[in-house]
């Protein structure tokens, strides 16, 4: 069965139908065209990561600054304080931000984390050993 003649058992199908059957195959084929762009859009959309959060506005602005310069998309969220970028970006633009000691200020890092958690378990830890130190009992 040749192409030309699956094209004339079609046309000759969709001749017999109804004015309804017609519109309901155009709309179902519209559907279909539309739900295959959507889901191509959604799929090519880049994922933002964070870049750095916590910052103060004068790190963000030279974060931006550097971004623009690279041209590299971004998003400023939680009024300024936390810039997202595409997620192939983000490890590479912060060793270049990095070798250019950026962020300058008050960012919070995984290490101050790790360093307050750990002065937080010592002082509970000291508090519940009854620490005369601590307590002021010395």
């Amino acid at each position: 069965m040749a192409l030309s003649d699956i094209a004339s058992q079609f046309k000759d199908t969709f001749l017999k139908l109804s004015l309804l059957q017609k519109v309901s195959v155009a709309a179902a084929l519209a559907a279909v065209f539309i739900s295959v762009a959507v889901i191509v859009y959604w799929a090519n959309r880049p994922v933002y990561k964070t870049l750095f959060a916590g910052m103060t506005q004068d790190d963000a602005a030279l974060v931006v600054e550097n971004l623009k310069e690279q041209r590299i998309p971004y998003k400023l969220e939680d009024g300024g304080a936390k810039i997202t970028i595409p997620n192939e970006f983000v490890y590479e633009t912060r060793l270049n931000l990095a070798k250019e000691g950026i962020p300058r200020g008050d960012a919070v890092t995984v290490a101050d984390v790790v360093r307050l958690c750990g002065v937080v378990a010592w002082a509970v830890d000291a508090l519940c050993r009854g620490s005369k130190w601590l307590t002021g009992t010395a």
